[in-house]
């Protein structure tokens, strides 16, 4: 789940009994949109290790190519699974927490064992933080997003969001449409600040940031 990029005091009306609900759903949508690359800064603990009594499915941690793997179920390199890795706030085996000065961060995405090697055979927890906050642009589309969902839900004429009606002539009754089908599948709302942000963030209309993967190699367990 991805931290919210804004909340209700962000918006227009931050006593609205619907602005923290507004607030979620622009946040959620632009996460979406500009393909899940700004999930917010998260705080997430993992197990990693080769067996586990408590755990039915055990799970071994990813191997860099350049891993030094020494005889049993030992390593120097885990690779961790939240990225890009912002902080280690603490490493337990099952002798207690590690001295920080025994392992460090590589590439933002890989934990070094600096004193020895990882004993995946008992395995070990981490609790770290990771993720990318949105940029500056991506907030003020969330707030715009935000605001909008507010009118269309207090049913105001100066809601922006494309409606599937817009314009009636009584005499001829002649209705003029919008295509939304059209806007929903260029992924867009029809508001320029927030189609510029999703245009210019992701160009590509990708659906998930890219990812490398080793085959054979399941990532760390999220237990909490």
């Amino acid at each position: 789940m991805p931290a919210l990029w804004i909340t209700a005091e962000d918006t227009a009306d931050p006593t609205h009994p619907l602005a923290p609900q507004a607030a979620e759903i622009a946040s959620l949508m632009l996460y979406k949109l500009s393909g899940e690359k700004y999930p917010g800064i998260l705080t997430t603990t993992e197990w990693y290790g080769t067996k586990r009594a408590d755990c039915l499915v055990c799970a071994c941690p990813e191997q860099l190519p350049h891993a030094h793997l020494s005889a049993g179920a030992n390593t120097r390199f885990v690779r961790l699974r939240g990225r890009p890795v912002r902080e280690v706030v603490s490493v337990e085996t099952a002798s207690g927490v590690l001295d920080p000065a025994a392992y460090r961060v590589e590439n933002r995405s890989t934990l070094e064992r600096v004193d020895g090697y990882w004993n995946l055979s008992s395995g070990f927890t981490i609790t770290y933080r990771y993720g990318v906050n949105p940029p500056a642009a991506g907030i003020t589309a969330a707030v715009t997003l935000a605001n909008e969902y507010l009118l269309l839900l207090d049913d105001s004429a100066d809601c922006a969001l494309p409606a599937r009606v817009t314009s009636v002539s009584r005499q001829g009754l002649t209705f003029e449409l919008a295509d939304l089908e059209a806007l929903v599948a260029a992924r867009q709302t029809g508001i320029w600040e927030i189609d510029m942000f999703v245009s210019t963030f992701n160009p590509a209309g990708a659906l998930k940031p890219a990812r490398v993967f080793f085959p054979g190699a399941p990532r760390g367990v999220n237990y909490l």
